[in-house]
């Protein structure tokens, strides 16, 4: 499975009331009841997921889930 399929597959679990589309572009900013706690479970999920650590403060600069796809991919791939 690819990277960016699984993380979306990830969001969509952990967000169960959101409606709107979500893909690559989807905007943190767009999503109801997104705060700095919502992106930190995300993340928490996405290390567990993928068994690697994130950089924190790198995740707090992305505004979208494919930014956040794409750190998981280069750390899986790069381990960066």
């Amino acid at each position: 499975m690819d990277t960016q399929k699984k993380v979306l597959e990830i969001f969509q679990r952990n967000l169960p009331d959101y409606t709107g589309p979500l893909d690559a572009e989807t905007r943190f900013a767009d999503i109801p009841d997104w705060d700095s706690i919502a992106q930190v479970n995300a993340i928490l999920t996405l290390e567990d997921a993928f068994q690697v650590n994130a950089v924190f403060e790198q995740t707090f600069e992305m505004q979208t889930v494919g930014e956040v796809a794409e750190m998981f991919d280069r750390l899986l791939h790069d381990g960066r």
